[in-house]
C-alpha cells in the first residue's frame, strides 16, 4: 500500500485511455486509489466516465480510509505545458475571492479549421457533487472522416 498522493508510476509498463476512469474517481472525491488493469488500456466502455461513475456511486463501493492524510495541490502561479506547436495545457491559481469549491474549466481547441466557428471554446464550472449529473456522460468525440481509419486500426 502506497502513501496517499497524486499517483504512482510502475516500472516497465504503460496504460492507455485512463482519462474516463480518472475523471470518475476525481468526481467521486477519490484522490488515492489502486487500480488493476488487465491489458494495455482501461476499457473505453461507452466513451464516457458514466459507467465508472455509476459503479463508484453504488452503495458500499467506496470506503474511506480512516487516518490517512490527504495531500492537496495548490496552484501558486500560472503553469503552462506544451508539446510541439499545437498542444498546450495550463493551470492558473484561483482568484483570491473564489473559494467556492467549484472547478472552473475553460477549454479552447483548434483542429486546424475542422471545427465550425464558435464551437471551439467552452467554459463551465461545477461542484464535485454535481460531477455525475453535469459531466460524467460527456463522451469522447472524433471527426467523421477519421472513423473508417479507426475501424481499420481496430
Amino acid at each position: 500500500a502506497g502513501a496517499p498522493g497524486l499517483g504512482r508510476v510502475l516500472t516497465g509498463g504503460t496504460v492507455a485511455t485512463v482519462e474516463h476512469l480518472l475523471a470518475a474517481l476525481s468526481g467521486a472525491g477519490v484522490d488515492c486509489a489502486s487500480v488493476v488493469v488487465s491489458g494495455g488500456e482501461v476499457p473505453v466502455m461507452d466513451g464516457s466516465s458514466e459507467v465508472f461513475s455509476a459503479a463508484l456511486a453504488a452503495p458500499g463501493a467506496l470506503e474511506a480510509i480512516r487516518g490517512s492524510q490527504r495531500t492537496e495541490l495548490h496552484v501558486l502561479k500560472h503553469v503552462r505545458a506544451s508539446q510541439g506547436h499545437d498542444r498546450e495545457a495550463s493551470l492558473s491559481p484561483l482568484e483570491e475571492n473564489d473559494r467556492s469549491g467549484e472547478l472552473h474549466i475553460q477549454v479552447e481547441v483548434d483542429f486546424s479549421g475542422r471545427m465550425p466557428p464558435g464551437q471551439s471554446q467552452a467554459h463551465f464550472g461545477f461542484e464535485r457533487r454535481e460531477f455525475r449529473a453535469k459531466v460524467a456522460d460527456a463522451r469522447t468525440f472524433c471527426f467523421f472522416e477519421d472513423v473508417e481509419a479507426m475501424r481499420r486500426a481496430g
